[in-house]
């Protein structure tokens, strides 16, 4: 019992302790006034000082040019030592779909005589999310939505039936999978200027003490959670026509 005990204070100390340690840097780097040393000029200007939305950014690396597909603005933040600058987080991301057999769900065999809806699959699981962000305070704080954060949070219970429909003219044996989406990667700070109107990235000239690693890798998993099956086709049966086969170039194991 104390073993679990100690287990869970560390996990709440380690919470914590990334808390102020992102805390510290959003107070360290609200008081900073920047040069044009440290910043990466976006090439863009704005006549509203509004930033722009994430749809208008593309989603390249401002200081590699690594491109990713998608990008997450965060809530704009302010300098509190020059009031005509402000800034916000810009999380550039790839997703990548993972896919995890369910264990403790049955396979189902189908055969040549089998038609619509012949077995199904019930689920529900939870599922604790891991979620990286070492420079925010928290999922919103980074622009993720309030139900994400809550999943973060508390997880997320996965509760729903899937329905398996015969693949026709084949016997095979479904298998369950849970599809799920990781999004990984990294985190910039954009700043704006509003003497200047002009938009920029921050590339630190010397770290911040509170700074470890920039940008700031961001890391998120089990989002857009859906039961699959992994189809292994084991025969043909008379009725077989491969105009009906919806497997990619006619493979022996395939997700439907």
């Amino acid at each position: 019992m104390w073993r679990v005990g100690l287990c869970a204070l560390v996990v709440l100390w380690s919470s914590v302790s990334a808390f102020a340690d992102a805390a510290r840097f959003v107070e360290e780097f609200s008081n900073l006034s920047l040069s044009s040393e440290e910043l990466v000029d976006s090439s863009s200007f704005s006549a509203s000082g509004a930033f722009p939305p994430a749809s208008q950014i593309q989603p390249v690396d401002p200081i590699t040019g690594e491109k990713f597909e998608n990008v997450l603005v965060s809530p704009v933040k302010y300098f509190k030592r020059e009031p005509s600058r402000k800034w916000r987080y810009v999380t550039f991301y790839r997703v990548k779909k993972v896919y995890d057999p369910i264990s403790h769900l049955p396979a189902h065999w189908q055969y040549c005589h089998d038609n619509w809806r012949f077995a199904d699959w019930r689920i529900s699981t939870r599922y604790d999310l891991t979620f990286h962000s070492s420079i925010s305070l928290g999922p919103k704080d980074l622009g993720l939505s309030a139900e994400v954060a809550l999943n973060i949070a508390q997880g997320v219970t996965f509760e729903t039936t899937r329905y398996l429909s015969a693949i026709p003219g084949i016997v095979a044996i479904h298998r369950p999978y849970l599809k799920s989406e990781a999004w990984r990667g990294l985190t910039y700070i954009q700043t704006y200027d509003a003497v200047q109107r002009k938009f920029s990235y921050y590339k630190p000239k010397n770290w911040l003490r509170s700074l470890e690693v920039y940008p700031d890798p961001f890391y998120l998993d089990y989002q857009k959670l859906e039961i699959l099956s992994k189809v292994e086709k084991i025969d043909e049966c008379s009725n077989y026509d491969p105009k009906n086969d919806p497997s990619p170039k006619h493979r022996r194991e395939f997700f439907f």
